[in-house]
């Protein structure tokens, strides 16, 4: 069986994500970081937005579940093919067919980018012949009680009034000492914390602080809850007044937000950093509102997790610094 056997395929038609005003539409582009969505936008006058589960893959076979309503991105000559069932296929079912479909990237490359012709083409097992033994259901995160979050006043301020923004020189990684896995090494890779290797070297900065890309995908942020090693591609974030590792997280998540306007043409350097200027919730004083700010941390995803972790970062410091 082949993927037109199961799906309409249609290409993507929109504008690029910078010429869309915020809104509460998904905005869905290549890669897997988020599940391909880079943020949410309002439609533009002539954008297909669709309204139904489907499949998105991209010109390198990356292929996402996506749920309804999504925009695809759908500019350039990279712009994402979506796959909508001709019948009825499940949630269970979609993510089967786009785990069989990512199985098989290694057929597509610059060279040989995915096209309507090509994935249709490309073969597949049909559900009906597989017993799943696990939903996805079972496997994403459940659902968690919220806590309303009302935001009266926002302020914007500057991160270096914020922060100190430092970054030092390390050894590259060929020049590591691998003998021991004592230290985290922070990169600017976006997966595992930004972590690249664990390595037998003095940390040079504490745990409790925000690392930055200044490379690559630039702007992604991590809180790090290790002592670790860093070098001059990563910009890293303490607070100047005060040890909340919620404020630092909050503050992490508005950097991403605003890293879209730097790529690889146009880096994210140490001074536009430092000229970065945070929206931050403030009370009726003009002080930081650290409950609004709590309550937005702890009502998302995995806020378990960093909850039990930060407490150990509190007044975090190393005594052997590089």
């Amino acid at each position: 069986m082949k993927i037109q056997d199961l799906f309409k395929i249609e290409n993507a038609h929109s504008k690029g994500f910078e010429q869309h005003k915020r809104g509460e539409t998904p905005f869905v582009t290549n890669g897997f970081h988020s599940n391909g969505i880079v943020g949410f936008i309002e439609p533009l006058k002539g954008e297909r937005v669709f309204k139904e589960n489907a499949i998105c893959v991209s010109a390198f076979c990356e292929a996402t579940v996506q749920h309804p309503p999504f925009l695809p991105r759908g500019n350039g000559g990279s712009g994402l093919i979506v796959l909508t069932p001709k019948t009825q296929i499940n949630e269970d079912g979609l993510y089967y067919y786009a785990a069989q479909i990512n199985r098989q990237s290694w057929r597509f490359s610059f060279g040989r980018m995915v096209i309507q012709e090509r994935i249709a083409r490309l073969p597949i097992e049909p559900l009906g012949k597989i017993s799943l033994r696990l939903s996805v259901k079972d496997i994403l995160p459940k659902d968690k009680k919220k806590q309303d979050v009302k935001v009266s006043n926002l302020k914007l301020l500057p991160l270096a009034e914020l922060c100190s923004i430092e970054r030092k020189y390390a050894p590259y990684i060929n020049q590591l000492n691998l003998s021991a896995q004592k230290t985290p090494y922070v990169t600017t890779t976006e997966t595992d914390n930004g972590i690249s290797v664990w390595c037998n070297e003095k940390p040079n900065f504490p745990k409790g602080t925000l690392t930055i890309s200044l490379d690559g995908q630039c702007g992604n942020a991590f809180y790090q809850f290790d002592d670790f090693l860093a070098g001059e591609k990563t910009a890293v974030l303490k607070l100047k007044n005060a040890s909340d590792p919620d404020l630092l997280f909050y503050i992490g998540t508005i950097i991403e937000k605003m890293s879209w306007r730097y790529n690889y043409g146009i880096k994210l350097s140490m001074a536009r950093l430092q000229g970065f200027q945070i929206p931050v919730p403030v009370d009726s004083e003009g002080k930081i509102d650290r409950d609004s700010i709590h309550k937005m941390v702890y009502n998302t995803y995995g806020s378990e997790v960093f909850e039990k972790y930060a407490v150990s970062t509190k007044h975090a410091s190393i005594t052997h610094i590089e």
